[in-house]
């Protein structure tokens, strides 16, 4: 006679090889197991093995049923809840997991911010910094909420958590870099971000702001150097092609030697969404000035 285990093996043994058959013998199993909320669970993984999410939801709500506990079965749950964007059943899922699980709470935290709901977002973020969970984005998450809400005692608190872990991505520098320029303390702004020069790390993340930082201490050639390398490496940048044109006005030269102007124009003709619209003013302001020097482009059709 088989044993729970043994539908078990035999359903793994299958699910790449004869999916069907694998279904078939963990359907054989719960008429045989009733009660068992692994055979349920097997059934779940074979559903989202593939991409059935209503399959998959219904049976890890059943094993759930025989194993209310089961936080595996609780992640699964929520998350395939989430892969539908049902955020209220998600948040509804991982709340029944009663002891801490980073990564439930992890996507709690994304389901919260889906709904709005920035208040528990942010009691998600502090508990998973409090344990050390060592995903960058979350002290990301965490550092700006706390720059905007002006604490500045948490700030110092969960930045130095975030230090602490020594993460390889620009995040962390990023956000000190960012908050510094946000504080007028441009000469710490300008630190943080040579760190980051210095480390190899893009300009396309971090760029502008060092560019801005460079400027606001009076290293202006550094500056304009800046600016060159972003567009050097990303000819596309627009707010970096829309800056260089800046500077080259203030210094009273023709910003049309380098193609900024005319690069500016064509791009003006294209589609922008809501996410844009800081280049959108830089561009405005641009023309703005143009008009003041009686610069004269034609915008090509």
């Amino acid at each position: 006679m088989n044993t729970v285990n043994n539908y078990i093996a035999q359903v793994r043994h299958l699910a790449e090889r004869n999916w069907i058959k694998a279904v078939s013998i963990a359907e054989e199993g719960i008429k045989a197991f009733p009660n068992e909320p692994l055979l349920y669970a097997e059934l779940g993984y074979l559903y989202i093995q593939k991409e059935n999410h209503k399959g998959a939801i219904e049976y890890f709500t059943k094993a759930l049923k025989y194993a209310p506990d089961n936080n595996e079965y609780i992640f699964n749950l929520g998350t395939t809840y989430l892969k539908l964007e049902k955020f209220e059943e998600s948040i509804k899922a991982y709340d029944r997991a009663k002891s801490y699980v980073p990564e439930i709470l992890f996507n709690k935290t994304y389901a919260y911010r889906m709904t709005d709901n920035t208040e528990k977002e942010f009691e998600c973020l502090k508990q998973m910094a409090d344990n050390k969970y060592r995903k960058e984005e979350i002290y990301v998450s965490l550092l700006t909420h706390l720059f905007i809400k002006k604490d500045n005692k948490a700030f110092k608190k969960y930045l130095e958590i975030a230090e602490s872990l020594n993460f390889e991505s620009p995040g962390i520098m990023y956000i000190k870099g960012w908050c510094f320029l946000k504080k007028n303390n441009y000469l710490a702004a300008y630190i943080e971000f040579s760190k980051m020069d210095q480390r190899g790390f893009s300009l396309d993340i971090f760029g502008t702001r060092y560019y801005e930082a460079a400027k606001a201490i009076g290293k202006n050639d550094q500056a304009l150097e800046i600016l060159n390398r972003i567009i050097n490496d990303f000819p596309d940048h627009e707010e970096a092609r829309s800056l260089r044109a800046e500077e080259y006005l203030e210094r009273g030269q023709n910003p049309d030697s380098s193609g900024d102007l005319q690069f500016l124009y064509e791009a003006d003709n294209m589609y922008y969404d809501k996410n844009v619209k800081l280049i959108g003013a830089q561009r405005k302001k641009i023309k703005r000035v143009l008009k003041h020097r009686k610069f004269n482009f034609e915008k090509k059709d």
